[in-house]
């Protein structure tokens, strides 16, 4: 019931390690990531709101961002520790 175990095959046919299997996976979770910061909002999408309901949606994506900011790093960090393991 579990996922791939070391030296089964890929969907794609080819085969691959677990460690692999998990670089592979966090750079896509890195990519998602670099993507969301990517297409968070600004100021001027949201000209027709007031000041005051501007400000605490700022603020809420400021945590969101920074939110971001910290599972970059540590998705970053634990792709070099899978590469490493992987060696």
């Amino acid at each position: 019931m579990g996922g791939r175990h070391r030296g089964e095959r890929d969907v794609g046919g080819s085969e691959m390690s677990e460690s692999q299997a998990l670089v592979e996976l966090l750079a896509r979770i890195e990519e998602e990531v670099r993507a969301a910061k990517t297409t968070m909002p600004t100021r001027s999408d949201f000209d027709e709101v007031e000041d005051d309901d501007y400000s605490e949606f700022v603020e809420c994506l400021g945590l969101v961002r920074g939110n971001l900011l910290t599972l970059e790093g540590m998705v970053a960090q634990a792709v070099e520790l899978a590469k490493k393991a992987g060696r």
